[in-house]
């Protein structure tokens, strides 16, 4: 179909109005065509099992970001909750031409997989099936770029068993508090820290009050300073226990 188009027009057997008419019309068919694919495979995933998770991890690899999307959104239908290969394929087996779509799609995984109204109700089940790979994507949180992902990556450790929770949550102070002291300011650091400030408040823990002060010092943002400050207050009452 597209090479009889394109002879069409570089034999110039029609003209510019007729042509623009085949276009719109070539294109309504891909657009079609495309969300037909979607439909199909987001019906296989509701009702597929983990012994499918190789095929879908070749999906992701091989699909454009929109599918790749949609697929991953569809995650949260499944009745079968595990999903640690699929969670570590994206964190870890990427290149570097590739390394922002995949962080991307990872989260758009935990978000719709563990935070989407789909979930609440199994929320613990759901982590408790995954725990070894989202224990192993909470150690490494600071291998990833972006801060919205880190951010949803956080939202994971207070449901965790993971030991090292609060060696996870210092390293995660330290780079907030250099990027504040650089002035490294965005609309997107300012959530992570809001989401690491939310953490604390879930997993207390003594140790974790000097960073939480550090950063009530350094932010310019003032609901931060103001969440900090509560936060604190409460790190006062939890240490005196």
């Amino acid at each position: 179909m597209i090479i009889s188009f394109k002879h069409f027009i570089s034999n110039k057997i029609l003209d510019k109005k007729l042509i623009s008419v085949f276009l719109y019309i070539f294109l309504l068919c891909i657009t079609a065509y495309s969300e037909n694919i979607v439909f199909n495979i987001k019906d296989i995933i509701k009702n597929s099992s983990r012994d499918m998770n190789s095929t879908i991890i070749s999906w992701i690899n091989d699909y454009d970001l929109e599918t790749s999307k949609a697929i991953l959104d569809s995650m949260v239908l499944r009745k079968d909750y595990y999903i640690g290969d699929i969670i570590n394929n994206l964190a870890y087996n990427f290149s570097y031409r590739n390394k922002y779509k995949k962080e991307y799609l990872l989260r758009i995984l935990i978000n719709s997989f563990f935070y989407s109204p789909e979930s609440i109700s199994s929320l613990s089940l759901r982590i408790k099936i995954n725990s070894y790979a989202i224990n192993d994507l909470t150690n490494k949180i600071l291998s990833f770029k972006n801060n919205q992902l880190r951010s949803e990556i956080l939202k994971l450790i207070p449901y965790t068993n993971n030991i090292r929770k609060y060696h996870n949550l210092m390293k995660e102070s330290r780079l907030l508090i250099e990027k504040l002291r650089y002035g490294k300011i965005s609309p997107q650091l300012d959530y992570e820290i809001i989401t690491f400030l939310d953490t604390v408040r879930k997993v207390p823990n003594k140790l974790l009050f000097e960073p939480v002060m550090e950063i009530s010092e350094y932010t310019e943002n003032k609901n931060i300073t103001k969440k900090a400050r509560f936060l604190l207050k409460y790190l006062i009452e939890y240490k005196k226990e």
